[in-house]
């Protein structure tokens, strides 16, 4: 007799896929927004296809990113469809739907439990916070990296099952991962432990035959740190030292995390640009003890429960273990929602978990458990549609960070180079006026002020800007040349007059 095959799986399957293009169709009709002018309308790597360009592509770092494989799925859409957003966001979307049919078959396999799996992924793919990575064509690097990292994830799993050739597929899939966003791929070794714990294997065990992708990731990570090193942009934002003795990092990476799962919990003040909340040093905010406290007593919580709820063991550590470089971003005071694109699959895990023990044990009837689920599923879709519409373009994307925290001076100056880039001067004077009113202190705003007084042949207003960003920023080039052309200027037109 034939074993019969479970339907549920391949049913699921499709209920994701459909879910997902569903909820993040807005996205489709978004453009092209920041960073995407960067690394995509005017990256010389991804305008033409040809074995050259292939080779620039993989031998050249660019924009402070080696990530080959995100350039080059950018050079074959643009070959064969231009620069049409609608196809680089239906390659976004696609991707994030294949991610989320991965992290239930992945999940599937960790609890044994096709329904708990089920909307493990349904919380995943739907959360509000997905959407950073899935509507910013930018973001193709996440959706990318996330797609060969859970493939790898996969085909490890399936290696397990006595099915050897998998293994192959496993180390390939983290290759390619680490060629789509190396600084975030490099931890995968280390969720594989994780994996391993979780499904009864002892240390010894766990640590065995992970080898390959132990030095995969130690190349990855050191030819990705190396080049960072020798940035300026690097140097100024994140400078390695001093990291392991500083307690006010320390302190931060327990915020980041507090803050984090809070944003998973309460989807509902979400931002493009978060300021962070304390200045590096700023140790006496009651965050910064409360915070390490909690982040502590969750960890040893999974540590030393382990083995009686595996399930919290495998959703706190993936979190934690796939967090690494976040944590480490957010000592700089830089927190994005796109940072928890893998990570918050260990926070989804929980969640449905916790939700099927609500049910398990009869907590509440079934009837207003099924009810109380479809409700928190269609918030979640909801927000995540809503949310959409903030990739459309500049100036709503930058609107969305200043409604977030209006006393936030950095987002004024984005929308004003938005408000520019639209034509709309008289809105980026507003914008750049509030940003020097609420930070007397920024040398950026003084430049752009300048610029725009210059462009609008107002040289003496110019002139005392750029002066300014000159004396806030000695070595600031841009604003030392654009004063001397203000002063000439100026000169030109008095000896006219």
């Amino acid at each position: 007799m034939l074993e019969q095959v479970d339907p549920f799986p391949r049913r699921a399957s499709w209920i994701l896929i459909g879910a997902v293009f569903l909820t993040f169709l807005p996205s489709l009709f978004n453009g092209f927004v920041r960073d995407d002018a960067l690394l995509l309308l005017h990256n010389p790597l991804v305008e033409s296809l040809s074995l050259r360009s292939i080779r620039q592509i993989f031998t050249d770092f660019q924009h402070d990113f080696y990530m080959p494989f995100t350039f080059l799925s950018f050079t074959v859409e643009r070959h064969i469809f231009g620069l049409n957003p609608l196809v680089y966001h239906t390659t976004n979307l696609a991707l994030h739907a294949a991610n989320a049919v991965l992290v239930f078959f992945i999940l599937k396999h960790v609890c044994g439990r096709s329904p708990e799996a089920f909307l493990a992924a349904v919380i995943f793919a739907l959360h509000p916070m997905r959407v950073e990575s899935v509507a910013w064509v930018s973001e193709r690097k996440d959706v990318l990296y996330a797609f060969f990292y859970l493939g790898s994830v996969w085909g490890y799993l399936k290696a397990s099952e006595d099915k050897k050739h998998y293994r192959v597929v496993s180390v390939l899939f983290f290759i390619f991962s680490l060629l789509s966003k190396p600084m975030m791929a490099f931890t995968l070794p280390l969720t594989l432990v994780v994996l391993d714990l979780s499904l009864g294997a002892k240390v010894g065990q766990a640590l065995k035959n992970k080898s390959i992708f132990i030095v995969l990731a130690g190349i990855a990570l050191l030819v990705s740190l190396g080049y960072y090193q020798r940035t300026s942009k690097f140097s100024q934002a994140a400078n390695l030292n001093g990291l392991a003795d500083s307690t006010a990092n320390l302190a931060h990476i327990a915020d980041a995390a507090v803050f984090y799962i809070q944003k998973f919990l309460y989807p509902v003040r979400l931002s493009t640009a978060y300021p962070f909340p304390g200045e590096p040093g700023q140790l006496f905010r009651w965050h910064s003890w409360v915070s390490p406290m909690l982040v502590f007593s969750w960890v040893l919580t999974a540590l030393t429960g382990s083995k009686k709820f595996t399930f919290f063991f495998f959703g706190t550590t993936f979190f934690l273990v796939v967090m690494i470089p976040p944590f480490y971003i957010s000592t700089k005071g830089v927190l994005n929602d796109r940072f928890t694109y893998v990570a918050s699959i260990g926070l989804s895990f929980l969640a449905a978990k916790t939700l099927f023990w609500i049910k398990d044990t009869r907590r509440i009837g079934e009837n207003f458990w099924l009810a109380g689920v479809g409700f928190l599923i269609a918030c979640l879709a909801i927000g995540t549609w809503n949310r959409c519409a903030v990739w459309k373009d500049d100036v709503s994307y930058w609107n969305d960070a200043v409604q977030y925290e209006p006393l936030y001076p950095q987002p004024y100056n984005g929308r004003a180079m938005a408000y520019l880039k639209s034509g709309n001067s008289n809105k980026a004077m507003e914008d750049l006026n509030e940003a020097i009113h609420l930070n007397p202190g920024f040398t950026l705003a003084y430049f752009s002020r300048g610029e725009l007084y210059f462009n609008r042949s107002n040289y003496p207003e110019a002139i005392s800007d750029l002066k300014t960003a000159v004396r806030l920023a000695p070595y600031f080039t841009p604003a030392k040349d654009l004063l001397i052309q203000a002063q000439l200027a100026e000169q030109g037109a008095k000896g006219v007059s």
